[in-house]
């Protein structure tokens, strides 16, 4: 119980605070003010001890800095009794970034203060303080509540606008993701932890030729998978150790006929990497691998080609020097000589043996000849050159003539018959020598050419 005479104290104080001609404040003011800077030094502590509460982490000169103005406003408050700027200084607590702690820390401080400085000198002026402090405090607190609710509701509309972005952009990317897999051009069914289909693509459905996904919705993606040993491969402990699983095989369709389609296993994850289900990929591999056989014919008709090549050129060189025989055979025998009839004969079907080796080297050229006007000395410098590398005990020198014309023939045709006349040089010196190389204009005669389809 409080005695009568304290209680009419009491009443008589709170009165004269809330009366503005009343000056009951002033003494106490008077008192305080020569403690200010122990007042100083007790709410610097206070900040100090509380400055991981606060909203945000302020630097220790700023809490010097606070301290000194919150002592001195108090003690402004004391001779203004302006609660109005209390208010105003409370909500600029706020944006300071003090905390709720923080705050309510500092009523225990300044009575602690007021205690402390008029217990021994006046009863009147301590409860005259004490009263001050508590309406000192219920202004700054509604400031500091009030501030703090508009940035409550500010920060509420920022996360709800931030919440908001997020999730549209989860939708979009939901949409984007379900867009892909519903166009792709890859079968695609996802299946739950037991290998449960639980979503099949349209490409899917097209590639087995189903005409409805819920044939397929419940099955087990294993029956899609004919072989016994791809089976035991694709199990879902084996997918998870592995990362993963890939293979290719025939498949049937609902129709009988078969498709090569290569086959992917991957396990769905969730975020902390627990397993969800799996994603199994078919792709139709036909149209590859039917490149890939025509790709396989090629390279091997190119190495029959390059084989038929050889073999004509050669032959057609053995088919050349008995040609060359014969003809000299003839020029030495006349026509009413016994062996020059079957000489005639011979003559004719070498010509014929070197017209089937010309369409044979055609074959191996795919029949393309590309005729077309070549400078002869630029070719011969070419092919020489790239001999010489090849044959060091053979030295080369050439005679090349300035204003040798163009000819008009198939370069590779021709290039060919320059390293076969480097080879055969060569191959007439083992132990090395001089390979001299000449070019020149001339005009072909009709006698020269009795031999050749080349005209005069």
């Amino acid at each position: 119980c409080i005695s009568e005479t304290v209680s009419k104290t009491v009443t008589t104080v709170m009165d004269a605070i809330r009366d503005p001609n009343q000056n009951i404040l002033n003494p106490v003011y008077d008192h305080l003010i020569n403690e200010k800077a122990e007042l100083n030094k007790r709410i610097r502590e206070l900040f100090q001890a509380h400055a991981l509460e606060n909203r945000y982490l302020l630097h220790p000169s700023r809490l010097v800095d606070l301290a000194r103005e919150e002592s001195e406003f108090f003690l402004t408050f004391l001779a203004s009794k302006q609660t109005e700027d209390v208010f105003s200084h409370g909500e600029k607590g706020v944006i300071e970034g003090l905390g709720d702690k923080t705050i309510l820390a500092l009523c225990g401080v300044l009575r602690d203060f007021c205690w402390d400085i008029l217990f021994k000198k006046d009863s009147n002026l301590l409860y005259a303080a004490i009263c001050a402090v508590d309406r000192y405090l219920t202004s700054y607190v509604e400031g500091f509540m009030a501030e703090r609710e508009i940035q409550i509701l500010g920060e509420q509309e920022q996360m709800r606008r931030a919440l908001s972005a997020a999730l549209e952009r989860q939708r979009r990317e939901l949409y984007v993701k379900d867009h892909a897999i519903n166009t792709s051009i890859n079968g695609i069914i996802i299946t739950d932890l037991e290998g449960r289909v639980t979503y099949v693509n349209p490409a899917f459905l097209v590639m087995w030729g189903y005409n409805d996904s819920d044939k397929v919705i419940g099955k087990n993606y294993i029956e899609f998978v004919k072989s016994e040993e791809s089976q035991k491969q694709i199990t879902s402990s084996a997918i998870r150790k592995n990362g993963g699983w890939r293979d290719e095989m025939i498949l049937q369709r609902v129709d009988g006929s078969s498709v090569e389609i290569e086959v992917s296993v991957s396990s769905i994850l969730d975020a902390a990497g627990n397993p969800l289900g799996n994603m199994v990929s078919f792709t139709d591999i036909s149209d590859r691998k039917r490149l890939e056989a025509e790709f396989r014919q090629t390279q091997k008709m190119e190495a029959l080609n390059t084989l038929a090549g050889g073999i004509a050129h050669d032959f057609n060189n053995l088919l050349t020097t008995v040609l060359g025989n014969t003809s000299l055979m003839l020029m030495d025998i006349k026509p009413t000589h016994p062996h020059y009839e079957r000489l005639k004969i011979i003559e004719s079907q070498v010509e014929s043996g070197s017209k089937l080796t010309k369409q044979l080297l055609g074959y191996a050229r795919k029949g393309k000849y590309e005729v077309k006007p070549i400078n002869l000395n630029r070719l011969v410098l070419e092919t020489s050159e790239t001999f010489g590398r090849t044959r060091k005990e053979v030295t080369i020198y050439r005679e090349l003539h300035e204003d040798l014309v163009a000819i008009e023939a198939d370069r590779g045709q021709i290039e060919q018959v320059l390293l076969n006349l480097y080879i055969n040089a060569a191959d007439a010196m083992p132990g090395g020598g001089e390979l001299v190389l000449r070019t020149r204009n001339v005009m072909l005669q009709e006698s020269m050419l009795k031999h050749s389809v080349i005209p005069p």
